[in-house]
């Protein structure tokens, strides 16, 4: 680059690299906090959003005095931003843009597999020592911007650092809202992209039946599949994060001891105790996924479909993660109808009605 003139400021310019716009800690902290978490499925957010009951309107009004008192606040997820797109009613779509604008505070949870992947590295430490990660729920919340994001923006060689951080402010101004989405987003192209997903369930229910003739058997028995589960959100989620954060330091024997403990528990003859114990006690959203998978397994008759893909992103981190997770779909309440199965990590009370809520909001 050419030198400066006289007066004129140094400006570096920087290689290509990227940075972390939102920090999930401070969003925690400044939106979250004591707040009650409160999660709506896409049929509870239009309940509201169209007020067609008295119900709902009364429901509606308490939402809006638990966000503006303080007390609530109800973040979106790339499942409900993403039902929200796929809207075709231009009226509808900015109604409830602005609703959940305003209930949400422009906060959202993180993408399903960045909290799968803290996760795994909680199973992983649990397998290690049986130590348990505290303090997740303080990490898997984001900005709006960042609703299907990997929490990085890729900036090109040749920016200035005074330009970056231009950027940064613009981006984190401008499309802080879902309004500003759907406003610049091309909305019909959404739901085309998302549309090419429609052989989802025929795909999944072919290899259902393929793996229950592999079998040999009409219904595969639910503790092996959700087995089968489990080692396959070791391979997905807990091996990546063991080649991340390696071995503990110190002696060389007492870690080639360690590395000896930790192949026989992935592998022993037990493992099937083990991982559901790891899994139960640390990971409580993959285990909310063993669960929903395995029991969907099981289900000779019913044909698998898109429902069911945004109905398990939208129950793998609500049940978990929230206080309140609100959904008046009949069978997505059937299915986390867990029991003892349920981890005890996984902390939303189950409300099925916007009834309920009224009554838990009246409680607050």
């Amino acid at each position: 680059m050419p030198p400066p003139q006289s007066g004129e400021p140094l400006r570096i310019v920087l290689p290509a690299h990227r940075v972390t716009p939102f920090d999930p800690w401070r969003v925690y902290a400044e939106r979250v906090g004591d707040r009650q978490v409160i999660y709506l499925d896409n049929n509870a957010w239009i309940d509201l959003r169209d007020e067609k009951t008295a119900e709902a309107r009364k429901c509606l009004r308490l939402c809006q005095q638990g966000v503006g008192g303080g007390r609530a606040i109800f973040p979106v997820s790339y499942a409900s931003v993403s039902e929200l797109l796929e809207m075709t009613e231009d009226a509808s779509r900015i109604s409830q843009a602005d609703l959940m604008d305003a209930l949400s505070l422009g906060v959202t949870f993180r993408t399903a597999e960045i909290v799968h992947h803290l996760e795994g590295e909680d199973v992983y430490r649990f397998f290690l020592d049986g130590s348990i990660q505290s303090g997740r729920r303080r990490e898997v919340f984001t900005e709006l911007p960042d609703y299907f994001g990997d929490g990085h923006v890729s900036i090109p060689e040749g920016w200035h650092a005074d330009d970056v951080a231009a950027y940064l402010a613009h981006y984190r101004s401008t499309a802080g809202s879902l309004r500003w989405m759907i406003e610049h987003i091309d909305c019909d192209q959404v739901a085309k992209n998302h549309a090419r997903a429609n052989d989802y369930g025929k795909l999944l229910d072919e290899r259902r039946v393929a793996h229950r003739g592999h079998l040999g058997v009409a219904v595969v028995d639910r503790e092996v599949l959700a087995h089968e589960e489990r080692v396959a959100m070791v391979n997905s989620f807990v091996l990546p994060a063991i080649r991340r954060i390696g071995l503990p330091d110190g002696d060389p024997m007492k870690v080639a001891l360690k590395l000896v403990e930790l192949q026989e528990k992935l592998h022993g003859e037990d493992n099937r105790r083990t991982f559901r114990r790891a899994f139960r006690a640390a990971g409580p959203g993959l285990e909310m996924l063993v669960q929903i998978f395995a029991r969907q397994s099981r289900e000779v008759n019913r044909k698998t479909t898109r429902r069911d893909f945004w109905d398990i992103e939208h129950a793998s981190l609500g049940t978990v993660y929230a206080d309140v997770f609100v959904s008046a779909d009949g069978y997505l309440n059937e299915v986390l109808r867990l029991g003892n199965r349920r981890p005890t990590a996984a902390r939303a009370q189950m409300l099925s009605s916007i009834r309920e809520l009224t009554t838990w909001l009246e409680r607050l």
